[in-house]
């Protein structure tokens, strides 16, 4: 177990400077999740206009996370996390200031310029960490990338508790009141640390830095291999689609359900996270002991069938104790659907290849935010038409289920790839041989 910790210090250093920077954007995309939707509802918002508001978040990525997948290849990718780490701060900023004036029509463009944002770091990680770790140590620089939201999630979560337990600080006569507003606020400003720790990070890449612009993308489209990606597409859609119904409103059923606030959301967010945080640093472990196979498949189908249990709480939310069934759900759901996630992005980028890597990491963002967009939307009409929680979540349940027998069908067809590939190179070096002896 020392051995599988100390790897994470071996990881190359600007992999290390960029995660780090990631760590305090994620800072800002937790609190988001965490405490907005809350702050919405208490200034009057229905869920439906709730869902309207952040499904424009999605959209941006959705927007530009194709063409940005193309416009990567062969570029250096230090200067799109710049642009994130200086920017997203900033349209986070002025999103709740927009929010607080009610004027939610330019909150509606600052979030989908703060999707844009965000999906730079979204695409460019995957390929920017295959670029500068060394192959040993890839599991690890990838889960560790991964766990930077369970992270954020950890600090951010206490942070908002802390805070709103203190209710204010005050120096002298001056009072800055820790409203949920205030505090989201807070954090956007810290977020800002984001910049100076990305900037030292030194980029390597593998051949001559190639620009590729809009003119050339019907060019480019021709070099990848559709048929792979497409597949790989699958499981991402289903999983994505069923999350965006539940992930962004999870605190909406907490809070009408079980009339959970802010601040007891924040706790219970934290604890989830660290139990996220926990599981995702022996993913590497896990993975080599056990296999894609029974490592992704088993977590999914365990998280499922907790997901099962926590939308029936609300069939009976008026016993006795179900509030701690649905957080015990909750808690053991998001470490093992999440710890699956670094293993399942290694597995895609394996599958499709090294020539479709910078593209697929593009279309898993706008999947992703594509399904975000497109489920923010369902959700909306569903609590527009009064639908019960339940149903949202036991909707999320038979998409995860069909996603993880999809993902299953991708590890046995990768494995019948990689064999094909190891006989090829058998062959290769059997003729490589021959020749050298005549």
């Amino acid at each position: 177990m020392n051995k599988l910790f100390r790897a994470y210090t071996l990881i190359d250093r600007p992999v290390l400077q960029i995660v780090s920077g990631i760590f305090f954007l994620q800072l800002i995309n937790t609190s988001f999740f965490l405490i907005l939707n809350l702050m919405l509802r208490k200034q009057g918002y229905p869920d439906s206009e709730i869902a309207e508001l952040v499904s424009y978040r999605f959209m941006g990525t959705l927007a530009l996370a194709f063409p940005t997948g193309l416009l990567i290849r062969g570029r250096r990718l230090k200067p799109f996390f710049l642009i994130a780490g200086a920017g997203l701060p900033i349209a986070s900023w002025f999103v709740l200031e927009m929010i607080r004036l009610d004027h939610l029509s330019m909150a509606k463009t600052l979030l989908f310029v703060w999707g844009i944002l965000f999906m730079f770091v979204q695409v460019c990680a995957l390929p920017f960490i295959i670029r500068n770790t060394r192959f040993r140590l890839q599991s690890e620089a990838i889960t560790l990338n991964y766990a930077m939201y369970s992270l954020g999630q950890i600090f951010s979560g206490l942070m908002i508790s802390g805070m709103i337990s203190a209710e204010a600080f005050e120096w002298g006569d001056y009072r800055y009141e820790f409203t949920d507003l205030n505090i989201l606020k807070l954090i956007s400003v810290l977020g800002i640390i984001s910049f100076f720790s990305i900037l030292p990070a030194k980029e390597k890449l593998d051949q001559p830095e190639v620009k590729v612009n809009f003119i050339q993308f019907h060019r480019e489209l021709g070099r990848y291999d559709w048929k792979l990606i497409f597949y790989a597409m699958i499981p991402t859609f289903l999983l994505s689609t069923g999350a965006g119904l539940t992930i962004p409103f999870i605190n909406l059923f907490f809070n009408a359900v079980f009339g959970m606030d802010s601040d007891a959301f924040s706790e219970m967010g934290s604890v989830a996270a660290v139990l996220v945080f926990g599981g995702a640093t022996l993913v590497p472990y896990i993975k080599r002991k056990f296999g894609f196979e029974i490592a992704i498949t088993l977590s999914q189908t365990l998280a499922v069938i907790f997901l099962i249990i926590m939308a029936a709480t609300e069939w009976v939310s008026d016993w006795p104790g179900m509030i701690w069934v649905a957080i015990f759900c909750f808690l053991l759901r998001q470490p093992l659907m999440n710890m699956a996630a670094p293993m399942t992005s290694e597995l895609t980028m394996t599958f499709v290849g090294e020539r479709n890597r910078e593209l697929m990491s593009s279309l898993i963002a706008s999947i992703w935010s594509g399904a975000y967009v497109i489920s923010a939307k369902i959700f909306q009409w569903l609590r527009g038409n009064q639908l019960p929680y339940y149903s949202v979540l036991l909707i999320t349940a038979a998409l995860y289920a069909v996603g993880v027998v999809a993902y299953y069908m991708i590890i046995r067809a990768n494995r019948r790839k990689q064999k094909h590939l190891a006989l090829i190179q058998a062959r290769s070096n059997r003729t490589s041989i021959t020749g050298i002896q005549a």
